[in-house]
């Protein structure tokens, strides 16, 4: 097989899936194999937190664009609400208790302002980044990228580069 044939086969299975789809494996991926790095003592945080991290993440995002598509009579886009919602939860502390609570509130945000924050149909800022705009300036916690990680680096990678594959980026 040639690189050229192995580079047409990659292009035609990641062509069959969408860029929504694609994404949202990617970030379920780096979020199942954290959770089997932190039940194996490869990363510093407990496996239950990072999984309810990702749960409430989701549905925080989830439940604001609910809220946020009722508001503005408009339908929700659950995908949209998906990749957000495992966006924040890689990006903010996994914990139980007021981890959580702080999560939810960046994820409700995130997808209000899917609809609250927009000018012509187009998104004023990223929801992810709106959702960590308000935790920050509100004092309620602070944004790490704590799965930027050494025994992470295969998987962000790996599904980084899947990912900009298929964006010919």
């Amino acid at each position: 097989m040639t690189m050229n044939s192995l580079a047409a086969r990659v292009d035609g299975a990641l062509g069959r899936v969408s860029m929504y789809l694609l994404v949202t494996a990617a970030l379920g991926l780096i979020g199942v194999v954290s959770i089997v790095a932190a039940a194996f003592g490869g990363l510093p945080y407990h496996a239950g937190a990072i999984a309810l991290s990702l749960i409430v993440g989701v549905v925080a995002t989830a439940a604001g664009t609910a809220l946020g598509a009722l508001a503005t009579r408009s339908s929700p886009h659950p995908p949209s609400s998906v990749i957000v919602g495992l966006i924040l939860a890689l990006i903010l502390w996994p914990g139980f208790g007021a981890d959580l609570l702080i999560l939810a509130l960046a994820g409700a945000t995130a997808g209000l302002s899917k609809y609250v924050l927009v000018w012509r149909g187009r998104h004023i800022l990223n929801p992810a980044v709106a959702g960590l705009l308000v935790v920050g300036l509100s004092g309620a916690g602070v944004s790490i990228w704590w799965v930027g990680s050494q025994v992470l680096l295969p998987v962000v990678v790996l599904t980084g580069l899947v990912v900009l594959w298929r964006t010919r980026r």
